[in-house]
């Protein structure tokens, strides 16, 4: 979900998802799932051997998730091998519009205290 959207899309218990209007909190993830994010990026790096593209530059992974009642669920991880040329992807972030004053978090370094 992007933070600057109006409404989300929550899992539904019958399946499918339901739009919901968004919170309007300045936070889209709590800290407790910030946390379960950096686990997450831990493990697959450490399970995972990265994938390269022709130049032997290392691909980012196609990483799909989702939060239920605040713990992460993984749907799907592959190479993100489709787009392996860096001005696609250069292209792609593009669509997001304007880059948000938000804080960006680092998945890959340990928390710092707040």
């Amino acid at each position: 979900m992007q933070a600057r959207a109006a409404y989300r899309k929550v899992a539904s218990p019958t399946g499918g998802f339901v739009e919901k209007p968004t919170s309007g909190s300045d936070s889209v993830l709590s800290d407790a799932e910030i946390s379960q994010l950096r686990q997450l990026a831990r493990e697959v790096k450490a399970k995972f051997p990265p994938e390269l593209d022709q130049s032997r530059v290392v691909l980012p992974w196609d990483i799909e998730f989702g939060f239920e009642n605040g713990d992460l669920r993984l749907f799907q991880i592959r190479p993100l091998v489709r787009y392996r040329e860096a001005k696609i992807l250069e292209a792609l972030g593009t669509l997001e519009g304007p880059q948000s004053t938000a804080q960006m978090v680092p998945l890959d370094r340990p928390a710092q205290a707040q």
